[in-house]
């Protein structure tokens, strides 16, 4: 969907400069979306590895929320490579460490990554649950673009929960 070379490459300028910069914060919030992307574009290589970059970046400069969205991305890419424990473990803690932030701010979308991850992992109801809290979160405050990811993801869950047939 879209232009997803386009948007690489565009990204991948947006890192180079953050790169140039050398401002830390900038970098690490660069390296943060391109993570995001590679991973939303199926490249999951990349994405781990903009996110494992990120994260070291943002606990080197004790960035906590950023620490977290990056655990999370970074965790999302190694659970699309098959390391299932090792990511479902990353996204649990980022998504711990957001909350302890008190952010909400993409706080649906990693809840999304932490539910894909837990049914990939066969913890259905568990991601079931996650879903809905997303959701939620998403109704409280007016977080949107993952909405169509989020029931997305419930269609298919309930299918795989109930043996639906698809429609």
């Amino acid at each position: 969907m879209g232009r997803a070379d386009e948007a690489a490459s565009v990204m991948a300028n947006g890192v180079a400069l953050a790169r140039e910069l050398s401002h830390p914060f900038s970098l690490a919030m660069a390296l943060i979306h391109a993570s995001a992307l590679h991973l939303e574009r199926g490249a999951a290589f990349a994405g781990r590895d903009h996110g494992m970059e990120a994260l070291a970046i943002a606990r080197e400069q004790s960035f906590s929320l950023l620490s977290s969205w990056a655990s999370c991305y970074a965790g999302a890419s190694r659970v699309a490579l098959g390391e299932l424990r090792e990511g479902l473990a990353m996204i649990r803690d980022g998504v711990a460490g957001a909350r302890a932030t008190g952010s909400q701010m993409f706080h649906s979308h990693i809840l999304a990554l932490l539910a894909k991850a837990l049914a990939a992992t066969g913890a259905r109801d568990e991601a079931a649950r996650t879903i809905d809290e997303a959701l939620q979160s998403s109704a409280e405050t007016g977080e949107a673009f993952c909405l169509p990811e989020l029931h997305r993801l419930k269609r298919e869950l309930n299918r795989c929960i109930t043996g639906a047939p698809h429609r």
